[in-house]
Formats: C-alpha cells, sequence, structure tokens
C-alpha cells in the first residue's frame, strides 16, 4: 500500500510542474478540495499573519503548521516542496513552468533562497479612504520595515500615490517638528492589525516626521504632506494591504489576503513575475 501511495504521489507532483494546468484541472490546484478535515486543520494551514507566511516561506521548523504537521503526524519529512505549494493561492489559474522555475531557485541545493522581515526589499502596498475637503479619495501607501538596531524596527511611509493633488505645486515640504518623539512611531508589529494606527499616527502633527521615511521627504510629495498638516486631508480607514516581496533574483511576487473556509486561506501570494533586477528599480 505504501508503494502504491508513494508512485501516486510521484506522478501527482510531475503532472503539477511538468504541464500548464489551469486551476480546475489539478485537484492540487482546485479551491474546492479540501486537504483540511475540519475546521481545526483548516485554521492551522490558514497564514494568519505576513510574519507566518514568511516562515513558511523559508518552511521553518518553528511554524505554527509544523508543529500542528508534526502533532499530527503529517509531513514529518518537512519537504519545502509540500509548503510551497499552499503558499499560493489555488482560486486562480497560474503559468506552472513559473512556479516550478521560482521553487528551482528558491530551494537551490546549494544556495536556498530564504527572505527575512528585515529585509530590505520588501514592502506593504495599503489603499487607504481619506477625506479631502468632505469628499471621498483613496491614497495608497507604500510602507517599509526600517531598522533601528540590532533587535529594532519600526515601519514607515516612503511613497504616496493619489491623483487628486497633482494640480497643486510641488514646491517646499511644510515645516515639522524637529522634536518629534521617535517611541510614538509605527511599531514593528503594526501589519498585526493591519496598519490600523495609521488614523492615529497621521493625526499626530507634533509627531508626523517619524511616521515617514527619510527618501519620501526627497520625492514629489509635499502637496500630500501640506494638505495632511493644514487638516484638509484626513485618514479614515485602511480598505486593503499587499505585500511586495522583491529579494528573489529576477522575480517578484505578491501576497493578498484571502478570507474562506479552507486549508488554503489567508495570507497567499496571489501574482509572481518575472522581472529582472534592471527592471526592479521601476517596479
Amino acid at each position: 500500500m505504501k508503494q502504491y501511495l508513494t508512485l501516486f504521489l510521484i506522478l501527482l507532483t510531475n503532472a503539477l510542474f511538468s504541464q500548464a494546468v489551469s486551476i480546475d484541472d489539478a485537484k492540487l490546484f482546485n479551491p474546492t478540495y479540501k486537504l483540511g478535515r475540519d475546521k481545526f486543520e483548516n485554521y492551522a494551514y490558514k497564514i494568519k499573519q505576513i510574519d507566518e507566511f514568511i516562515e513558511r516561506f523559508n518552511n521553518s521548523d518553528k511554524s505554527l503548521l509544523r508543529k500542528y504537521q508534526i502533532a499530527n503526524n503529517q509531513n514529518l519529512d518537512g519537504k519545502r516542496i509540500d509548503v510551497y505549494r499552499q503558499l499560493f493561492n489555488k482560486s486562480q489559474t497560474w503559468k506552472v513552468e513559473d512556479i516550478r522555475d521560482f521553487y528551482r531557485l528558491i530551494n537551490n541545493k546549494f544556495q536556498p533562497v530564504y527572505i527575512s522581515f528585515y529585509d530590505k526589499d520588501w514592502y506593504a502596498e495599503v489603499t487607504c479612504g481619506f477625506l479631502y475637503q468632505s469628499k471621498k479619495q483613496t491614497v495608497t501607501l507604500k510602507l517599509k520595515v526600517l531598522r533601528t538596531g540590532e533587535n529594532s524596527s519600526r515601519w514607515t511611509i516612503f511613497d504616496v500615490s493619489e491623483g487628486f493633488l497633482s494640480k497643486y505645486p510641488n514646491d517646499s515640504f511644510p515645516s515639522l517638528s524637529a522634536n518629534a518623539d521617535v517611541r510614538k512611531s509605527l511599531s514593528p508589529a503594526s501589519h498585526g492589525t493591519n496598519f490600523l494606527k495609521l488614523e492615529k499616527a497621521l493625526s499626530d502633527k507634533e509627531n508626523m516626521r517619524v511616521f515617514f521615511d527619510e527618501s519620501f521627504f526627497i520625492q514629489h510629495h509635499a502637496p500630500f504632506m501640506r494638505e495632511l498638516m493644514n487638516g484638509n486631508l484626513t485618514f479614515q480607514q485602511v480598505n486593503q494591504v499587499k505585500y511586495h516581496f522583491l529579494q528573489v533574483k529576477d522575480w517578484v511576487f505578491v501576497v493578498e489576503k484571502f478570507n474562506r473556509q479552507s486549508n488554503n486561506s489567508g495570507w497567499l501570494i496571489s501574482k509572481l513575475l518575472k522581472v529582472s533586477e534592471e527592471e526592479k528599480k521601476g517596479y
């Protein structure tokens, strides 16, 4: 029986990585196919935080999923490929050759690729609702982790996208307090609450500087900061969060949250792009 099971798994793996399949063509990539036996297993497989996604990407033996699998005699050999497949959103069609090539690169026997929360080449894209002169507007903030010491860091805003302020001159930034309290900055755990503290941060004019990366002030964002400081522009809520990872050579992948009753839920890869290192500079 064990021999037949092994043969079946080999054939299933070959089918996944040797042909272009759609979501509905393979059980492994079918959103209606639930490996989870019950709601507890679905919860164990759900990637609940981006920190957990990073652990699973690295196939860490300290991840919550790994502990669950060990306790339930699952995937005891700890193969990275088994965890890797679960990182992708299975409710969309993928180019399996891309998934295969990406896996071969990160799981290179001699130089495997791992990512870290403290890496420089990843960021959060946070789509927010603002009120501007009593009208609802959408603003996209980009935040990155700024490491401030060996064991300390904070989230900082380094870019902003909006179209409704383009008519204003981008001349000079308003004066910001030089005595801003760095202790008021966005906690490194802010992503755990979907950056809920942005509301408080972007109304704290006295400490406004600590919420923004230094690179923000050399870009064309003076109108945004002026309207924010004079009270015409006010933060309302976070609408959506995505994470962009650029650490892997010649690749970019995007992670979004998918809420559903399935073992394929939570923070999952929604986009995988072959991108040269030169093209990444304009990403």
